[in-house]
């Protein structure tokens, strides 16, 4: 997991992330997400994201 902030005007910042969700059409594929107020947001989302990333991956393989 990549989480950064971002800095914006008058010393505020803003959390981003970058996940690894595995290769699609032999391409490696990435969700990115911006745009939150505070880290714990960030990272809630970011789990969210993951779990539906796995929960698809398996459905994929029991097909």
């Amino acid at each position: 997991m990549i989480l950064k902030h971002t800095p914006i005007k008058k010393g505020k910042k803003l959390y981003k992330f970058r996940i690894y969700v595995g290769f699609v059409d032999d391409k490696s594929k990435y969700v990115n997400r911006a745009g939150f107020k505070t880290k714990t947001e960030a990272k809630k989302v970011y789990q969210e994201v993951k779990l539906l990333h796995i929960k698809v991956s398996i459905d994929k393989k029991v097909i």
